[in-house]
C-alpha cells in the first residue's frame, strides 16, 4: 500500500520511500488550460468581435429613378455592420430583399437604412412604387444590389 508523505514521495507500508511521482507534465497543463478559458472569455465577451467597429456606410443617390453605375453594386463581407443612405428626386419605397426591410424616401432628405450583413448573398433593393407611379414593371424596379460576401 502507498502513502503520499508531506514531501510527496511515495512511501511503503514501512514507511520507506520507494520513488517520488512525476509531476513534471502537470504544470504545462495547467498554463495551456488557463490560457483556453482565458481566450475564450475574451472572445465571448465581445471584445474580439469585429461588430464593435463602425458600419461600412454607403451614400446612393436616385435620379430619374436610376443609380450612377458605380453604386449599382454594394460589397460587404458577412458580420459587417452595414449603413445605406439614400437621397432621391422622387418618394419611393425601397425594398432589400433577403432582409425583408424596408425604407421610405422622400426629396430633400436622407434615409439611412441599417443593418448587420448576417446573410450571405445577392440581394435587389427595388423601389416599390415611384410616386408619380410611371414605374413600370408592377410598380418595382431594381436599382442596385447588395453582396454579402462569407468571411
Amino acid at each position: 500500500m502507498h502513502v503520499w508523505g508531506a514531501a510527496c514521495a511515495c512511501l511503503d507500508t514501512a514507511g520507506r520511500t520507494i520513488g517520488t511521482p512525476s509531476v513534471k507534465w502537470l504544470m504545462p497543463v495547467l498554463v495551456a488550460l488557463l490560457a483556453l478559458l482565458c481566450g475564450s472569455a475574451f472572445l465571448s465577451s465581445g471584445n474580439g468581435n469585429a461588430r464593435a467597429a463602425e458600419p461600412q456606410r454607403f451614400v446612393v443617390s436616385i435620379k430619374s429613378r436610376k443609380v450612377e453605375p458605380a453604386q449599382k453594386l454594394i460589397r460587404v463581407t458577412r458580420g459587417d455592420a452595414v449603413e445605406l443612405e439614400f437621397s432621391t428626386d422622387e418618394e419611393a419605397e425601397l425594398h432589400l430583399h433577403g432582409y425583408d426591410r424596408l425604407i421610405k424616401v422622400e426629396p430633400a432628405t436622407t434615409a439611412v437604412l441599417r443593418l448587420d450583413a448576417t446573410i450571405a448573398g445577392r440581394f435587389p433593393i427595388e423601389a416599390h412604387g415611384f410616386a408619380s407611379g410611371r414605374s413600370g414593371h408592377g410598380g418595382h424596379v431594381v436599382l442596385l444590389y447588395l453582396e454579402v460576401h462569407p468571411r
